[in-house]
C-alpha cells in the first residue's frame, strides 16, 4: 500500500505521443521521502508508472490484472478507475 501513496506523488513523463511513466528522479526523490530504498523499489515504481500511464486500449489488450486483486484494489485507491473522471 505504500508504494501505491509513493506512486500517487511521482510526476508524469511526457513523450512525443503522451504519458509514458513516472520520471524517474520524481521516483526516486518519492521513495526518499516515505525513507525507501530507491536501489530496491524503483523497479517496481516504474513499473506501476508505465501502468498509469497506459491508454485505456492497451490496458484492456493487456490482459495483466484480472479481477479485483489486492494490487488493482491498491491502484484503484490511490489513482480512481477511471470512471466519472476518477
Amino acid at each position: 500500500m505504500k508504494i501505491a501513496i509513493v506512486a500517487s506523488e511521482c510526476q508524469i513523463e511526457y513523450g512525443a505521443m503522451g504519458a509514458v511513466g513516472f520520471l524517474y528522479q520524481s521516483a526516486k526523490d518519492s521513495l526518499r521521502w516515505h525513507r525507501l530504498s530507491p536501489k530496491r523499489w524503483i523497479g517496481l515504481l516504474m513499473s506501476v508508472g508505465r501502468y498509469v500511464a497506459m491508454r485505456d486500449e492497451d490496458w484492456k489488450k493487456s490482459g495483466k490484472i484480472k479481477g479485483d486483486s489486492q494490487i488493482a484494489a491498491a491502484l484503484k485507491a490511490a489513482f480512481g478507475d477511471g470512471k466519472n473522471g476518477g
